[in-house]
């Protein structure tokens, strides 16, 4: 159980970060979010960054706990 934890959250920390670059790429080759850019909306790029985080970190985490070693 001890070990479970800290793999738990390195591996959504991981996706997490994984999504939020990615989330950033798109938001840098949009040029600009729907309705705004980064000055006048900061809470959008937020929320989007955000939404592509979330995702990513719960399919990063699955996949390692499939993936994984079987003790």
């Amino acid at each position: 159980m001890q070990r479970l934890i800290p793999f738990v959250l390195v591996n959504l920390a991981t996706g997490f970060l994984i999504g939020v670059a990615v989330g950033v790429f798109v938001v840098l080759r949009a040029g600009m979010l729907p309705g705004g850019d980064f000055t006048t909306d900061p809470l959008g790029v937020v929320l989007l960054l955000y939404a592509f985080g979330a995702p990513f970190s719960l399919g990063y985490l699955s996949t390692a706990l499939f993936l994984g070693d079987r003790d």
